[in-house]
């Protein structure tokens, strides 16, 4: 097999290398070689067997030099020669051994390559033009890879108890969503007094760690949320949804019951009358990535003077209201073509609202005989 390599032209080699998985596989002995057991006295009859074509080449070159080491080779032979016969772990292994191979792993054409061949599925990234394969950095390239090879490799093993992550926050978190890709999560929190409650945007996977970058009031606890990439009026963003519950009256709000401290999750039985609303905000894309610029370090005189010249980022959508009946579950997604927010407002109605403006729809669901003695949560 490896004779039929060599022959091969090197254009060729580079692709059909990587799909052997016989013991003598070319990236094997690549591997073999930069952990320093290359020597000059190997002949060049073994290069020939265990070596594809283009490869060859560059170690002639270090066998008849006077001092055979892997850093007389220039950075490009490297980079285009060698390295695309490793896989993800062999670069990051490699960039262990020294500060040279520490620098040269960073390079962006490492990280696209093993981006472009990588047979794992990718978390989704932002629907922004910054987050196309062109523009990539080679920081967020690694990011993406690095994270789809955690999935797979903890999707594929059977854990008694899941894992945890667990960052400082400052604040009481009462419910949280995570959008798809991981990158950025809404929180519904208060203060430790439970009288000040907000919603709040993060960014995860910043190089500073979570940073909160968006927050606006919601005067009682969020509960039910939902968080879409949807593009709205033609702005693509981060829509964001949930309800809220309130007094009807505002006198009964100053007698002493927090209605806050009441579960979101089950009907309640309140000693005074309560209205529930259900809010939709979306954040833009463009003034999130302009808080998460990675040159910006947050708290700086620099970041708030940022923060301050864009507009508030929370824009309110829509909002609906039932001063009688409780609302329930909300979704949001396309219909027909249209960014649209659905609700349950029991016991047998469903709300659609479409974002781009215009009214809303009710869909009256009629009792079904088979099912009367099932009640409805």
């Amino acid at each position: 097999m490896s004779d039929q390599i060599g022959m091969l032209p090197a254009s060729n080699t580079r692709v059909t290398s990587r799909r052997i998985r016989s013991p003598w596989t070319s990236r094997r002995n690549i591997l073999h070689i930069l952990d320093g057991d290359f020597r000059r006295n190997v002949s060049l009859n073994m290069l020939k067997r265990l070596l594809p074509w283009s490869v060859q080449s560059v170690f002639r070159f270090l066998a008849s030099s006077k001092e055979s080491s892997i850093s007389k080779l220039p950075d490009e032979i490297l980079l285009n020669v060698l390295f695309p016969y490793l896989d993800l772990l062999d670069i990051l292994s490699l960039r262990k051994v020294c500060k040279w191979f520490y620098h040269l792993t960073h390079h962006a054409v490492v990280w696209k390559r093993l981006l472009r061949s990588s047979p794992l599925s990718l978390p989704p990234l932002p629907p922004t033009s910054r987050h196309t394969f062109e523009n990539l950095t080679a920081i967020e390239a690694e990011a993406l890879l690095v994270r789809a090879q955690s999935l797979d490799r903890n999707w594929s093993k059977n854990y008694s108890s899941p894992e945890t992550w667990s960052f400082a926050f400052e604040y009481r978190v009462a419910e949280m969503t995570v959008l798809p890709g991981c990158r950025y999560m809404v929180a519904s929190i208060s203060d430790f007094t439970r009288t000040k409650w907000d919603l709040m945007l993060c960014v995860l996977d910043s190089r500073y760690g979570v940073i909160p970058i968006a927050r606006t009031s919601t005067k009682t606890k969020a509960f039910g949320l939902r968080a879409r990439y949807l593009t709205v009026k033609g702005v693509p963003g981060v829509t964001i949804a949930f309800v809220r519950r309130d007094w009807v009256h505002r006198k009964d709000g100053k007698k002493g019951v927090n209605i806050s401290d009441f579960s979101g999750e089950h009907v309640i039985d309140t000693p005074y009358p309560v209205k529930h609303e259900c809010l939709v905000y979306h954040v833009t894309l463009d003034s999130i990535e302009a808080l998460n610029d990675p040159l910006l370090v947050p708290g700086s005189q620099q970041y708030i003077k940022r923060a301050q010249d864009l507009a508030a980022p929370f824009q309110q959508l829509c909002m609906v209201r039932s001063r009688s009946q409780r609302l329930g579950p909300l979704v949001l997604d396309h219909l027909a073509g249209e960014p649209y927010m659905s609700l349950v407002k029991y016991p047998n109605t469903i709300i659609f609202k479409p974002l781009n403006d215009g009214p809303a729809m009710t869909l009256d669901l009629l009792p079904n005989p088979a099912y009367s003695n099932i009640v409805s949560r």
